[in-house]
């Protein structure tokens, strides 16, 4: 509020000179109206203004709903991740706070990210979007729940990753009871209906090896009856009926070479889709060979961490790898469509149990399906060979439509 204030002392002088003195001061009261009334017009102007922005916020949230049902979930779900960051005495976050400030952030950016640019057209070509403008929206590809931890951990005798940071990530193992997956290979899943693994996860003697000759290949005699495919997994003993689900067909690569791996690649239909959610999504498929020596890549999977213990992994372990020269890898042949990957120093491996899995890098924010773990030395401690997806990004999108 402005104040005015108007002398009342009159000068020594006469009659005339007060009443020029009261004429001088007339104008500043004048002005100060019209002042006050522009100001008075200008706030009726912003409430007004106000006004209208509170109806319309108040008609979106009663067209929109804000708090879904899945949102609680991932909220529930949230809790019970940062109450394994806080409890597990193998997680590093008790030693360095702000990583678990910094896990928090991600996801809540992630979450914003998801909401606004829902409907942003991206660069990545992936079978989860159809070449229709008609198509029905698809959660973006590559952009998990919460950042991955990255660490140089191993596979073999290494740390597990955080829990639904690799949602994407796929155990393919046999029908057993439900409390624990019979776990034999990884996949990746690319889509709502579609997994990308490895030729040889999918043929009766690879699996037999890892998993021994099972009940219900007697039963079923087919393997496409057989697998059964465990998604939004973290923890193999920790699995309800909508971690799983049954095979519809099976697409190996028509020149797949089970002696040298060449062409080591195979698409798995799911029975039904897949309902993306925090625990679950889609990986991305780089069109452009992205895979140069020296690059790091990721390897994530269930498979042996102890030679000596000859089983899986209880929990989703994750390793960075090295990608090398053909001429520094300790496997002789390496095809144009395979490359090398490991440290032999470090000891960082994928071992058995890791086949058909992902091999993931980091690209434009993005994790993209880039390797698919195929063959390496026995002892898991050096090279292994991994299948290049971008040669074959055009047979996985002819074969992958939803």
């Amino acid at each position: 509020m402005m104040v005015f204030s108007v002398d009342q002392h009159e000068s020594p002088g006469s009659k005339d000179q007060s009443t020029n003195s009261q004429t001088l001061q007339t104008p500043r009261i004048v002005q100060s109206n019209k002042y006050c009334s522009k100001c008075l017009f200008t706030f009726l102007i912003l409430s007004i203004g106000f006004i209208v922005l509170c109806c319309v916020l108040m008609a979106i949230m009663t067209t929109s709903v804000f708090i879904k049902t899945s949102d609680l979930n991932e909220v529930y779900s949230k809790n019970k991740e940062l109450e394994f960051l806080l409890t597990n005495n193998n997680s590093d976050v008790l030693n360095d706070p702000n990583k678990l400030e910094r896990n928090v952030l991600g996801w809540l950016q992630n979450k914003i990210r998801k909401s606004f640019f829902k409907n942003k057209d991206n660069n990545y070509n992936t079978p989860n979007q159809y070449m229709s403008n008609s198509r029905p929206q698809m959660p973006e590809c590559g952009i998990p729940g919460i950042q991955p931890r990255i660490l140089n951990t191993r596979i073999m005798n290494g740390k597990e990753a955080l829990p639904n940071s690799w949602p994407w990530a796929v155990s393919i193992g046999l029908e057993g009871p439900r409390d624990k997956v019979p776990h034999a290979c990884g996949g990746t899943l690319i889509n709502k209906r579609t997994v990308i693994t490895a030729a040889h996860c999918v043929i009766r003697n690879s699996i037999f090896t890892l998993v021994g000759s099972p009940a219900p290949y007697t039963k079923y005699n087919s393997i496409e009856k057989m697998l059964r495919i465990y998604i939004g997994l973290h923890d193999r003993n920790d699995i309800n009926e909508k971690n799983v689900y049954s095979v519809e067909s099976i697409i190996m690569h028509e020149r797949f070479d089970p002696i040298t791996f060449k062409n080591d690649v195979a698409i798995i239909r799911l029975d039904r889709d897949v309902q993306s959610s925090y625990e679950i999504g889609f990986a991305c498929l780089g069109k452009l060979n992205q895979v140069q020596p020296g690059d790091t890549v990721y390897a994530i999977g269930w498979g042996y961490t102890e030679m000596s213990r000859n089983q899986a992994s209880r929990y989703l372990m994750q390793v960075d790898l090295t990608v090398q020269k053909k001429e520094n890898c300790l496997i002789q042949y390496v095809d144009i469509d395979q490359f090398c990957a490991g440290n032999i120093f470090l000891k960082k491996d994928t071992c058995n149990g890791d086949s058909g899995g992902p091999i993931l890098k980091y690209i434009n924010n993005r994790w993209t399906l880039v390797g698919i773990v195929s063959n390496g030395d026995v002892s898991c401690g050096g090279t292994g060979i991994y299948i290049n997806v971008a040669f074959f990004y055009d047979w996985i999108l002819r074969n992958s439509r939803v």
